[in-house]
C-alpha cells in the first residue's frame, strides 16, 4: 500500500499559533485581577472559560474543549457504533463457549457411565480409546479455562482450538467472518476517503509512478535490464520505510499486496465492495484507469496470482 508524505520543519518564529498577543493578554488578565482581587483565580477562570476577542467571540477554554471532544466522541460512535460490534462479538463469543463447555460436560459424563463403544472392539482398544477421549476432553476444558477475559484474547486462542462440538466450531467460523468483513469494510472506507482526497499534484505523480513501473516490467520481459536504481530514487517514498532493494524486491511486494486487496475485496460484502468499486471509479480518471489496467494485465503475465 502506497503511503502518504508528511514534512516537519523546526520552529522559526513565523507560525501564527496564539490569537492574541501579549498586551491584549496582560489586559485580560489586569481586568480580571482587578475584579476578583486574586491572580490565581483569574487565571484559572481565564483556562477554563478562555477570554473574549473583539466581538461576541471568545478564545478556545477547556470547557470548549472537552465539549468538543464529547461531540465527535459521540459522532464516532453513532458513525461505527463500536461499543454495539463489540458487545455483539462478546454475545456471540459467549454462546459459542456455553455450547463448547456443554458438550465437553455431556461427554465426560458419558465416559464416566462407560458410554457404549463399538462392539467389535477388544477391551484393550476399548479403554485406550476412552483414555484418549478423556485426555481430549480435559485438554479442551483446560484451554477454555485458559482463554482469559479480553475478546480479542479469546479469539486468536480458540482460533487455535480444536473444538469438539461441530455446531459451536461453525459459529465461531462464522464469527470469524464476519469480524473480516467488518475489518475490510472499515478499511475500504478509509480508501475511499485517501482516494477523494488526492490532490491534483499527488495524481500526477501516481501517475508517472505507474507509468515508469508499467515501462520498468517490459524490460525486465523483453530481456532488457529495467533501471530500478533510478525508479526509487523518483518514487521510493510512495513504497513506505521498508523499501524493496530490488527489482525483484519491488515485484513481491506488489504481489503481495495485489493479493491481499484481492483477498479483503472478497471477504467484504457486496454492497461494501460496490461503494469502493464507484469511489475508485470516481477518483480515477480515464488515463489512471487505462494504466492500472495495463498494470494489472502486465503484473498477471509477469507473476501469476
Amino acid at each position: 500500500m502506497l503511503y502518504r508524505t508528511y514534512r516537519y520543519a523546526k520552529w522559526d518564529g513565523t507560525q501564527s499559533i496564539f490569537e492574541l498577543d501579549a498586551s491584549d493578554l496582560m489586559d485580560h488578565i489586569s481586568d480580571e485581577l482587578l475584579k476578583r482581587g486574586d491572580i490565581i483565580s483569574a487565571l484559572r477562570d481565564m483556562f477554563r472559560n478562555g477570554m473574549p476577542l473583539d466581538g461576541e467571540e471568545r478564545t478556545t477554554g477547556l470547557k470548549d474543549l472537552i465539549e468538543r471532544v464529547r461531540n465527535q466522541r459521540r459522532e464516532e460512535l453513532q458513525r461505527h457504533n463500536l461499543d454495539s460490534i463489540v458487545d455483539d462479538f462478546k454475545n456471540k463469543l459467549d454462546e459459542i463457549l456455553a455450547i463448547e463447555r456443554a458438550t465437553i460436560e455431556q461427554q465426560s459424563e458419558e465416559l464416566l457411565g462407560e458410554a457404549k463403544l463399538p462392539d467389535e472392539l477388544g477391551e484393550a482398544e476399548t479403554k485406550s480409546l476412552q483414555d484418549m477421549m478423556r485426555d481430549r476432553l480435559d485438554r479442551n476444558k483446560k484451554k477454555l479455562d485458559e482463554l482469559g477475559d479480553s475478546v480479542s484474547g479469546q479469539i486468536q486462542n480458540l482460533m487455535e482450538y480444536d473444538f469438539v462440538n461441530p455446531e459451536a466450531q461453525q459459529k465461531f467460523q462464522e464469527l470469524l467472518d464476519m469480524l473480516t468483513g467488518q475489518m475490510a469494510n472499515n478499511i475500504s472506507a478509509q480508501m475511499r476517503d485517501q482516494m477523494s482526497n488526492m490532490s491534483a499534484e499527488q495524481s500526477e505523480r501516481m501517475k508517472d509512478m505507474i507509468s515508469s513501473l508499467i515501462e520498468m516490467i517490459r524490460d525486465k520481459s523483453t530481456g532488457f535490464d529495467p533501471d530500478f536504481n533510478s525508479f526509487m530514487e523518483n518514487f521510493g517514498d510512495m513504497f513506505g520505510p521498508d523499501q524493496p532493494n530490488s527489482f525483484e524486491e519491488l515485484m513481491d511486494l506488489l504481489h503481495e499486496q495485489l493479493a491481499q486487496m484481492q483477498s479483503m475485496m472478497n471477504s467484504m460484502s457486496p454492497d461494501a465492495r460496490s461503494q469502493l468499486e464507484s469511489a475508485l471509479n470516481a477518483a480515477l480518471d480515464p488515463e489512471m484507469q487505462s494504466m492500472m489496467n495495463e498494470l494489472a494485465r502486465l503484473m498477471e503475465q509477469f507473476m501469476p496470482m
